[in-house]
């Protein structure tokens, strides 16, 4: 994607001079008409996200830049739960760091590494919703963020993190640690994120399940695109929290295929949803799988267009949804237990 840059020319009122400074603005746009039923509830509508960024920077006299962004999400998605939620300015990411090759330190609210790399590796692929959202916590960043990303070393990535969340509330904090390898056509990808005592305020956009909830969620995963423009990727994700001394946890596996050549883009996703387990027993037929079948058309370098359908077959004491609001095991009233759900969307989303 091509970054616009916009210089600024900021006149001081008091000063003889004028104070210039190099501006990005950037983002992009989602937005499409969709079709979903889940169990007896049938629905359809306009469905939009747009995200805008303003980031700046300056080049230091000892090498190396500060570097800021301010950033802001409007969506109309079910519960606001998807990344950023109330459409306030600076509601996404809001942080200021310094960078140079001993890597980028930043500090702020911003997006966490797990989201990160689960973003980089299905975003726009159909299968993000699931496989990137799901998990206490895993659709959102956290706030007041400490976080270091290293330059890359011979194909090597990582990345870590630390949440300072509310300092007031004894026990609250977290971290967030993730690697990646590409060597060629391979890459190999692991995340690990640990928080404690969440509550509602630490969570822009998705409130806490409980307040004083501890999670932990970590995926493990490879991938290999081919010279021909086919590619697979599967991975396993664990996620964990625990309340009052009740630990409830869920795997997922997941697998796709894929084929981009030239404007078109073909995915073919499939999840599943283990059953859940609470202190060590396994909830019967708490689980799902789910199918998404997604065709990206390339209309220029910042545009594309994109029909995707998505499936999901529920285990008898289940009902996750087919929209973006996936939620926990058991907690989604659209689709009552055992119900199925699908929904079917075509859209655009262009790049600035």
């Amino acid at each position: 994607m091509k970054i616009k840059y916009t210089t600024l020319a900021v006149a001081l009122a008091l000063g003889t001079g004028a104070a210039m400074a190099d501006v990005t603005i950037d983002g992009n746009i989602t937005g499409g008409v969709d079709y979903m039923k889940a169990g007896n509830t049938k629905s359809g509508g306009v469905s939009y996200d747009a995200i805008i960024g303003v980031s700046g920077s300056d080049k230091l006299d000892a090498g190396g830049k500060v570097i800021w962004r301010v950033e802001q999400e409007i969506q109309n998605q079910p519960g606001n739960r998807t990344q950023g939620g109330d459409a306030n300015w600076g509601n996404r990411q809001a942080y200021i760091g310094l960078t140079g090759d001993y890597g980028t330190f930043r500090a702020g609210n911003m997006l966490s590494p797990t989201y990160d790399a689960l973003n980089r590796l299905y975003g726009d692929t159909g299968a993000e919703w699931l496989v990137r959202d799901y998990g206490f916590g895993q659709s959102n960043y956290a706030k007041n963020v400490l976080r270091y990303d290293m330059p890359s070393v011979y194909g090597f990535n990582a990345s870590a993190a630390y949440f300072l969340e509310d300092q007031s509330r004894q026990g609250s904090k977290g971290y967030d640690l993730t690697a990646n390898y590409k060597w060629q056509g391979l890459g190999i990808d692991g995340t690990y994120q640990h928080r404690d005592n969440i509550s509602a305020e630490d969570i822009s956009g998705q409130p806490a399940l409980l307040d004083g909830t501890d999670s932990k969620n970590w995926y493990a995963g490879a991938n290999y695109k081919f010279d021909s423009g086919f590619g697979v990727k599967g991975g396993f994700k664990r996620v964990q929290q625990t309340y009052t001394g009740d630990e409830t946890k869920q795997d997922m596996w997941v697998a796709q295929g894929s084929y981009e050549q030239g404007k078109h883009g073909v995915y073919l996703s499939y999840i599943n949803l283990r059953d859940a387990k609470l202190n060590g027993a396994t909830q019967n037929d708490s689980g799902a799988q789910a199918i998404d079948a997604r065709y990206n058309y390339s209309l220029s370098k910042h545009s594309l267009a994109f029909v995707d359908a998505r499936y999901v077959k529920n285990g008898d004491n289940a009902s996750y949804s087919a929209a973006d609001d996936a939620l926990y095991y058991g907690n989604d009233s659209t689709a009552a237990a055992g119900e199925s759900s699908y929904r079917v969307m075509t859209g655009l989303k262009t790049w600035f």
